[in-house]
């Protein structure tokens, strides 16, 4: 793929107006049927990764088995995508947000998709660990709506701590990739997924990099597997980061950086470290968001729970799928409580909590 003449540079296609964030509230308070498409839509482009993060569900060098080389091998290709951005732009879905089951730059055709999204009038968000920027001038030329980096780490011991095939000296080239990145407008945010190895840099060390890259700050509790329960964080650790909140807050506002606490917080304080409060918060990610994993299977979230699946790609357009009966039949079953096995440790547990304030404040 050359670097820059197989970005598609077609016209954009006639994007239906989203709806009014009042009325998209309003619906999504009532469980009714959306009127427009998803705010956002994640894409899992490949399962492949070249990392083993600690906590990964897939990867992590804990897990006793290693996952199978069929699933390791799935990916989206790019003439299926190209329809998905042009039903979404017709939906008035405003972002298509690339992620992985490993990391999206491990797909050969990244900057020709990322292009294509583009060229449909979407917004895009890349999340990945950026080691596998290897076309540095056209990757730049992209000019990502926003990256979320893979980070966990704030400085070269706890950046090998949570990637063990890393060195220390490759910290300091990610850093320098960021910093491209932020000077290209960018907007940056810094994922740090808190367990045992890395909650001791959150109140203090985090804050002074994410300063200093012009980034902000998303921390989320680590969600474990059967292999990965030993890295939760332990009890004196989840007390310590409590009693840091004020320290943190007031550090980030001096600092100019802007962070999740709300909802990290929030998720720390349930009933153990495995247990996000999602029971009190409720589900309504429904009229927001929507999964496409690597096979083409369309989801109603992150969740990995078989009853998410709504459809697939390759059977039906998504437009059809989010307007269809199994769709709304998840909305009104999440809405009323009716979770899945996971939904404890809701991925969109931020989302949920800013629609939940939303509606509690009158209007």
């Amino acid at each position: 793929m050359g670097p820059a003449g197989d970005v598609a540079a077609t016209t954009p296609p006639v994007r239906r107006r989203a709806p009014a964030a009042a009325l998209r509230l309003a619906e999504a308070r009532d469980a009714r049927p959306p009127s427009a498409g998803p705010q956002s839509v994640s894409v899992v482009l490949t399962n492949a990764c070249n990392l083993n993060c600690v906590t990964c569900w897939t990867y992590s060098p804990l897990r006793r088995e290693r996952p199978a080389l069929e699933w390791v091998r799935r990916r989206l290709d790019r003439p299926l995508l190209k329809l998905l951005f042009a039903d979404l732009a017709g939906l008035g879905t405003e972002r298509v947000i690339f992620t992985g089951g490993g990391d999206p730059l491990a797909h050969p055709e990244f900057l020709g998709i990322a292009g294509d999204a583009k060229a449909a009038g979407l917004k895009v968000t890349l999340i990945s660990n950026l080691t596998l920027v290897r076309e540095r001038e056209a990757f730049l030329a992209l000019r990502l709506d926003t990256l979320l980096a893979n980070f966990s780490c704030a400085d070269a011991a706890t950046y090998v701590a949570f990637h063990p095939n890393r060195a220390a000296a490759d910290f300091g080239r990610l850093l320098d990739t960021l910093r491209a990145v932020r000077a290209g407008g960018t907007e940056l945010k810094l994922v740090f997924v808190v367990c045992r190895v890395n909650a001791h840099v959150v109140a203090d060390r985090l804050i002074d990099v994410a300063a200093e890259l012009g980034a902000s700050i998303q921390l989320k509790p680590m969600s474990a597997t059967p292999d990965t329960g030993s890295l939760l964080l332990t009890g004196a650790q989840r007390d310590v980061l409590l009693e840091a909140r004020p320290r943190l807050e007031r550090r980030a506002a001096e600092a100019g950086v802007h962070t999740n606490a709300d909802a990290f917080f929030a998720a720390l304080s349930g009933e153990s470290a495995e247990r996000f409060p999602i029971d009190s918060v409720g589900c309504r990610a429904g009229h927001y968001y929507a999964r496409v994993d690597a096979r083409g299977d369309v989801r109603y979230c992150c969740n990995p729970a078989e009853g998410l699946t709504v459809g697939s790609l390759h059977d039906a357009a998504f437009a059809d799928l989010w307007h269809s009966a199994a769709w709304q039949a998840l909305r009104e079953r999440l809405h009323g409580g009716g979770f899945f096995e996971g939904c404890e440790r809701c991925g969109k547990f931020d989302l949920n909590l800013r629609i939940a304030e939303q509606l509690r404040v009158p209007r």
